[in-house]
């Protein structure tokens, strides 16, 4: 009976171990509406390229991040070096647009280069298109969807 009871207590912690370290991801997910600079995972100096585990006990799962030399990031590609999203930058290294799952996503980028608007095209579908807006402090506010005018996210901040 204890054995069992060790035995529920361990997977109990375990899942809300995990629960919590998924929550810490989607939240570090959600601080901009994509990730393309070193800045944005809170990385200083020449970074060509760094790895992010998911896993326990080393199993391959995680990702690859690589960087250009202006701290742009390239590409992410999985544990078995396949390309889950590809970035563009203009002649003057400003993002353009990036790709996802099979998806060319345009951007609109304000001075400040944030992320305002993001044109979504998908194979045999119409183009969707999501304005992101920041607060004076220049946080992310919410994301709406322009077609349906439907608020996809939102975040709220303390005003202090």
């Amino acid at each position: 009976m204890k054995y069992i009871l060790s035995l529920i207590i361990l997977v109990t912690f375990s899942s809300f171990a995990q629960q919590k370290d998924s929550l810490k991801v989607l939240q570090s997910l959600r601080e901009v509406p994509e990730k393309y600079k070193l800045a944005h995972f809170g990385i200083k100096g020449k970074v060509k390229s760094f790895e992010e585990s998911f896993g326990m006990f080393g199993d391959e799962s995680g990702m690859i991040y690589e960087f250009n030399e202006n701290g742009n990031l390239l590409k992410i590609s999985n544990s078995k070096k396949i390309v889950k999203r590809e970035y563009f930058y203009d002649e003057n290294g400003k993002l353009k647009s990036y790709k996802y799952k099979n998806r060319l996503i345009e951007v609109e980028l304000d001075e400040d280069e944030n992320i305002i608007i993001q044109h979504v095209y998908k194979k045999d579908r119409d183009t969707v298109t999501v304005e992101n807006t920041y607060n004076k402090d220049g946080f992310w506010t919410s994301q709406t969807h322009i077609e349906t005018n439907q608020k996809m996210l939102e975040h709220k901040y303390d005003e202090n």
